[in-house]
């Protein structure tokens, strides 16, 4: 009967506490890693733009040209790094949490 009542009561809180969807650990992910360069809103930081001396379409990832690129483009882009930005190895960014970011990168282009 207790085992039952554990069963229960863990099956309860699963579906009351809904898991968190890998856009909204991704968004997490982001606030902590890319917003300084990308922008709250992925259109890209014009004050850092301006100090790298960079095109600030290139820290847009809002862009047609973003927008059209796969995960694994994306993910290619950052473990091997574009123009000024360095790459990120997977011991600073583990492909999990890559993937999640990326998933609320997507959410942008809706």
């Amino acid at each position: 009967m207790r085992t039952l009542t554990i069963v229960l009561l863990a099956m309860l809180s699963i579906l009351y506490f809904p898991c968190k969807t890998a856009a909204q650990d991704g968004k997490t992910i982001y606030e902590k890693r890319c917003k300084t360069c990308h922008g709250v809103d992925s259109k890209g930081s014009a004050s850092v733009a301006k100090m790298t001396k960079v095109d600030p379409s290139m820290l847009d990832l809002t862009t047609d040209k973003n927008k059209k690129r796969t995960d694994a483009d994306l993910i290619e882009i950052v473990r091997k790094g574009q123009g000024k930005m360095k790459p990120i190895p997977k011991d600073k960014l583990s492909d999990d949490d890559l993937k999640m970011v990326i998933s609320h990168i997507r959410t942008f282009h809706k």
